[in-house]
């Protein structure tokens, strides 16, 4: 959010420079044509109005200096047009210089530059991630109190699970059920466990009802084979 804010309010800085560099080329180019330098002069004053502007230039075709403004005059700040050789803008560190031709019946007859500080967008950029930070921070705050509550929800169902699972196996009462409190994933599970416990509580009463069954049938045949040997026994006696 920050870069795409940043980007996006350099180039809308860019664009009105542009178009004040555009206004002051329409006003100017007359007083250029005429070599008027205090009616340009005039002109580049209005350029007070917008304290960003460091300073303005208008040259000549032939590149000879015409006529300067300068936001501070006792200490004015050079614009080094080195550095943007066409039409365009160009940011310089925390500076912005902007070139617009001037034109006269479709001849170009000079230029006029624009430098001006980027302080609008230091202001923007600290109020951004102000923004940022205090949205970020809320959201943290909010998302931490929600995924406690969450936890609850979700983590008690399932300690409940555990638990009865250790007290299942460790005491090996397969009677113990986990109890059922939500109708999503959790709850599911639990019915599965659940289903799981009827299972394993059904085969073990079936193989409790075999072993005593086999115990049963053991016994008796245990006394039969008893009585029998003590018949021989006592027919042997005789």
């Amino acid at each position: 959010f920050v870069v795409w804010n940043l980007t996006m309010y350099r180039r809308s800085i860019a664009d009105n420079l542009m178009v004040t560099a555009s206004i002051m080329a329409n006003q100017t180019k007359a007083s250029l044509a005429f070599e008027d330098a205090k009616d340009a002069e005039k002109t580049l004053a209005s350029l007070k109005a917008q304290p960003s502007i460091v300073a303005a230039d208008i040259h000549g075709k032939n590149g000879k200096h015409f006529i300067s403004y300068y936001r501070d005059a006792e200490h004015p700040d050079e614009i080094k047009h080195e550095c943007i050789t066409q039409s365009g803008y160009l940011f310089k560190g925390d500076r912005i210089v902007v070139k617009k031709p001037i034109e006269l019946d479709g001849e170009n007859i000079g230029t006029v530059t624009i430098l001006s500080d980027t302080s609008q967008v230091r202001k923007m950029l600290s109020n951004s991630v102000r923004i940022v930070g205090c949205v970020t921070i809320i959201i943290g705050v909010l998302g931490y109190f929600i995924a406690a509550r969450m936890q609850g929800f979700i983590s008690r169902p399932i300690l409940s699970l555990a638990d009865t699972a250790r007290v299942v196996s460790r005491d090996k009462d397969y009677s113990k059920r986990a109890t059922r409190v939500s109708d999503d994933e959790t709850g599911i599970l639990i019915d599965a466990f659940n289903e799981m416990l009827d299972q394993v509580q059904i085969s073990q009463a079936e193989l409790m009802e075999a072993k005593a069954n086999l115990e049963d049938k053991v016994r008796e045949r245990t006394q039969a084979l008893t009585a029998e040997v003590h018949s021989r026994k006592e027919a042997q006696m005789r």
